[in-house]
């Protein structure tokens, strides 16, 4: 059983967790810290290679230490490239394989076991190593938050010298209702009230 599990352990610490491409110029390494993460461009930039890291290795429990992890690799990559900054185009999760264990026993002629197994997923991403010249930075502009105003006040109508003749009326007028009157024919002889139409 020791066997088996230093044997998965050795496979999951086996291969890269980060490589990249080289596509454009290489310069000096920097501190992984001086390394920026965009998910928009810049408006400037100089594209210096292809980055792609897991967390292959790294003991991490919850998604958000995995996607740190690969953040932390992804930046120590393009540092070591002289790459200043990330372009982020993708995280996601890569099946890694299984884990699993099992015990099996016999009594007289019937055989029992029982087992359970468990995926084993990396946290995967991609992106471009970029070099951003100074002062090429992304400006951010306030938006101006609108404020409600008052309506403005109408300017005052201009006075005429002479009278202006209202327009003639084009509609009809409206029909004048009258008032419910009872029909003595309904009227009740019983109660002495009328009853409804």
């Amino acid at each position: 059983m020791k066997l088996v599990i230093g044997f998965l352990a050795a496979l999951v610490l086996s291969g890269c967790a980060s490589s990249h491409v080289l596509v454009g110029q290489a310069r000096e390494p920097i501190s992984a810290e001086e390394v920026r993460l965009y998910v928009e461009p810049p408006p400037r930039y100089e594209t210096v290679a292809l980055l792609e890291a897991s967390n292959r290795g790294a003991v991490n429990f919850t998604d958000q230490q995995r996607t740190n992890t690969v953040i932390a690799r992804m930046k120590e990559e393009a540092a070591a490239l002289g790459a200043n900054g990330i372009l982020l185009q993708g995280m996601g999760n890569q099946y890694a394989g299984s884990v699993g264990s099992g015990n099996a026993w016999v009594s007289g002629n019937s055989a029992y076991g029982v087992g359970i197994s468990s995926a084993i997923m990396n946290r995967t991403g991609n992106g471009l190593a970029i070099y951003v010249p100074d002062g090429a930075q992304a400006v951010v502009v306030p938006q101006a938050v609108p404020v409600a105003m008052a309506p403005a006040a109408a300017p005052p109508a201009a006075v005429h010298a002479e009278a202006v003749a209202p327009p003639p009326a084009t509609t009809a007028p409206a029909p004048v209702q009258t008032p419910y009157e009872p029909d003595p024919a309904k009227r009740c002889d019983a109660c002495g009230r009328l009853t409804s139409p």
